[in-house]
């Protein structure tokens, strides 16, 4: 799992450098805020990992909660690559979720003992 985790970094370096090159700035800035939302979103979903991670809580919000890559239309090299590295990272993260990730709790059927008495 660490090795996992760690080949997460590639899609992350990649992104950061993107986003460090200067022709990236000249993207539209409703662009440019749908990636700086994707950002904070995938930072707190990250905060929300590292929690259950320590403490067991929460797992319902990492299952669900991992934000989906945002949606970058346009023309041009630039955007393409991020939209590309943006999705092979959500797709990174969620193949470790399904691997080791928390696993949804079955529901629990009430004994029927239980449901005739709380009818009762």
């Amino acid at each position: 799992m660490v090795e996992e985790v760690g080949r997460l970094f590639i899609p992350i370096l990649a992104i950061l450098d993107l986003r460090a090159d200067p022709g990236g700035h000249d993207l539209p800035q409703p662009t440019q805020d749908a990636i700086r939302a994707h950002h904070q979103a995938l930072a707190g979903w990250f905060r929300q990992a590292a929690s259950w991670t320590r403490s067991g809580e929460g797992a319902g919000e990492v299952i669900a909660g991992l934000p989906e890559p945002p949606i970058l239309t346009g023309l041009g090299d630039h955007l393409t690559a991020l939209a590309t590295w943006y999705g092979l990272l959500h797709q990174d993260i969620r193949k470790i979720l399904d691997e080791v990730g928390p696993q949804p709790q079955p529901l629990m059927a009430q004994p029927v003992g239980d449901a005739l008495h709380a009818a009762g």
